[in-house]
């Protein structure tokens, strides 16, 4: 039985899924299956993806389009190994990126995650900016854990050990969502581990692509109304899971509802047609709570200070804040 079971979310990444891949069966450690579940891609992605069937270590899914959730859960149904990690199609690993993880795990075998460092990198794989940390040390107890996640950067299930048997834990699953679902199911994988370990070893190259959804506007527009399904879900998990959540992670996910709330106002020009949601969480979760305003405000006090033009006119915030960037960036 494999040691991990490292699985790949394949959606039409034609240009760099060779070297995903590749990059994973080059690892220094060995002891590994690769699980590569094609989601339905129709650029070539799927023939590029079957000249691996070389290596026995490889196992290959190819099913009709699905989205990332149920790619995920595809790969995760076959998985060998007890713990698993997540690369995505068009990202890459350095060579002892599961080497570094399980050395931490051998260290400290009760943990349920491993996280590493993630490198922000072009098309071309040189380096954008410095590493983005995904944690400090050792981090024990639900309540710490989830709050070491909700302080982290890099909020993707990519870059760390999972521990299968944590997905079992999962009361919202969401398929089909396609803003955020890394969040949904991160926090809650967060809200059942006991044990987080944490190495400053960079694990992952996030690949960051001129035409990266989040680079694009028409898509980041065609995916709005996504938001708010994601906001929605942050709202389910805080009442979910309330016994599970300490003041500090209550107050950091209503944090999480507010960035939501602003991304997809600022996106849409307006609140649209969720106005009277919007109003009503905008209220409930920062307006009429003084910690989450006063962790707005460290956060930035400028944007703390502008999101109460929202109580008068979405629109015109998201008008005087596009404004404000623009000038800040002259």
């Amino acid at each position: 039985m494999p040691k991990v079971s490292i699985i790949i979310p394949v959606y039409n990444v034609n240009n760099y899924v060779g070297d995903c891949i590749t990059s994973c069966l080059n690892q220094s450690f060995k002891d590994i299956e690769i699980i590569i579940v094609d989601d339905g891609s129709n650029d070539g992605s799927s023939e590029t993806i079957d000249t691996f069937r070389y290596d026995n270590r490889v196992e290959i899914i190819h099913k009709s389009n699905e989205g990332v959730v149920a790619a995920r859960n595809d790969g995760l149904k076959i998985a060998k190994s007890e713990y698993v990690f997540f690369v995505d199609g068009d990202d890459n690993l350095p060579e002892n990126a599961i080497e570094k993880l399980y050395t931490c795990l051998d260290l400290h075998p009760d943990a349920d995650f491993v996280l590493g460092d993630v490198m922000l990198t072009d098309s071309d794989n040189r380096p954008i900016r410095s590493a983005i940390t995904q944690g400090n040390g050792i981090v024990k107890g639900e309540d710490n854990i989830f709050v070491s996640v909700m302080q982290t950067q890099f909020k993707s299930l990519c870059a760390k050990l999972i521990k299968k048997e944590l997905f079992n834990n999962i009361r919202f699953m969401p398929e089909g969502l396609k803003v955020g679902e890394d969040l949904v199911i991160f926090f809650q994988l967060a809200l059942s581990a006991k044990t987080s370990v944490h190495t400053d070893c960079i694990v992952y190259n996030y690949v960051q692509h001129n035409n990266s959804v989040i680079n694009d506007k028409r898509q980041h527009k065609s995916k709005n109304d996504n938001l708010i399904e994601m906001i929605l879900y942050f709202d389910k998990i805080l009442h979910s899971y309330k016994a599970n959540i300490n003041e500090d992670g209550n107050i950091l996910l209503k944090r999480q509802i507010i960035f939501g709330i602003s991304r997809y106002i600022f996106v849409e020009n307006g609140a649209g047609k969720y106005k009277k949601l919007i109003k009503e969480y905008l209220s409930k979760y920062y307006f009429e709570d003084v910690k989450v305003k006063k962790l707005m405000k460290e956060y930035s006090k400028a944007f703390a200070t502008l999101l109460y033009i929202t109580k008068f006119s979405p629109r015109m915030w998201a008008y005087i804040y596009k404004l404000a960037l623009k000038l800040h960036k002259k």
